[in-house]
């Protein structure tokens, strides 16, 4: 498998990642740079209907991020939050199956979300059965 960029999504209470994404060398570039088709927004209903739990809530409400390629360095970009970014890397890394000499992680404040670090911590209940989420704001 060869690297590859797209969006992803860490989902709360299991910290699994989902992720959506293209082989880099199969995604035109843009402006310098290869972002792959999916967006965020458009791909949330996808992921509401695969895991039922995640129909309440809104696309920005649980941790995601984006890697893209930057063409003129060579270097792969994987943009999120400070949490995902401390707690998800060799996550990232192995979904993305990037070569660790050619990545930068930043912090984007683009993908902030309010209770970030509870959902993180597992400071959330989901039944995953029943498809039900509850943040902490709602226990």
């Amino acid at each position: 498998m060869e690297p590859q960029v797209g969006i992803f999504w860490i989902l709360p209470g299991i910290s699994k990642l989902i992720v959506f994404s293209r082989n880099a060398s199969e995604v035109d570039v843009e402006v310098g740079f290869k972002t792959g088709p999916y967006d965020h927004y458009e791909t949330w209903p996808t992921v509401q209907k695969e895991y039922p739990a995640m129909r309440e809530v809104e696309y920005d409400e649980i941790p995601r991020g984006r890697v893209i390629f930057n063409v003129e360095r060579k270097k792969y970009f994987v943009y999120s939050n400070k949490d995902v970014l401390r707690n998800f890397k060799a996550e990232i890394i192995e979904a993305f199956n990037l070569p660790v000499k050619k990545i930068k992680f930043l912090e984007d404040d683009h993908y902030f979300i309010k209770n970030d670090q509870d959902i993180l911590l597992n400071i959330v209940q989901v039944d995953w059965k029943c498809g039900t989420f509850k943040g902490k704001n709602s226990l």
